[in-house]
């Protein structure tokens, strides 16, 4: 029985003293740790050197590279997007060349994205823990003088582009449009 599913069980008083709390506590204590492990001081120096690496290589300098980020990864493909490496110094060629975000999480609205200089596409769910609907209004009416969309899927949450409930079909649908919006995105700017 997973964590949700026993928090919300009918219980014993017993029950609910001593174990609920464990696993309140338990949830909480995870989430601080993902939190902190994941912070942008830690995280973006990993990222940011290996777009540079990546961009480094003779293999791939002359490569045009597009970043899809969900989550978390979204506001890093879309700082990634920003070409600003964070030091104070510009670099001389974009780290990526076209972004895609869905459901992203942990970035500044509309801050992060109007600081875009690449091609970005969003796709953003509309019942989201991390842009409100409020916010999500607002990032579909941003506008930048380099290549933008933001698409609202309605009856959609937090994930589904990615994780959704196989048995919802507005969210499965709603995947599925979102893979469709990011394939012909990087066709298009990426080739």
């Amino acid at each position: 029985m997973g964590f949700a599913a026993a928090y919300n069980e009918p219980s014993s008083l017993l029950h609910t003293i001593f174990v609920k709390p464990f696993y309140l506590i338990a949830s909480l204590l995870l989430l601080a740790s993902e939190f902190y492990h994941t912070r942008r001081s830690k995280s973006r120096p990993v990222v940011f050197d290996f777009m540079r690496r990546l961009r480094a290589d003779p293999a791939t300098a002359d490569t045009k590279i597009g970043v899809a980020g969900f989550c978390w990864g979204g506001q890093y493909a879309i700082l990634l997007g920003q070409n600003d490496s964070g030091r104070g110094s510009m670099e001389s060629k974009p780290l990526v060349d076209s972004v895609f975000t869905a459901h992203p999480a942990r970035f500044e609205i509309p801050g992060d994205v109007v600081k875009v200089k690449v091609p970005l596409s969003m796709a953003l769910a509309s019942k989201d823990l991390w842009v409100s609907q409020k916010e999500a209004k607002i990032l579909e009416k941003v506008e930048k003088k380099e290549p933008y969309e933001a698409v609202v899927f309605e009856g959609t949450t937090h994930g589904f582009a990615l994780r959704n409930n196989e048995e919802d079909e507005v969210e499965v649908a709603a995947a599925e449009k979102a893979e469709e919006q990011a394939l012909s995105w990087f066709q298009k700017w990426i080739g």
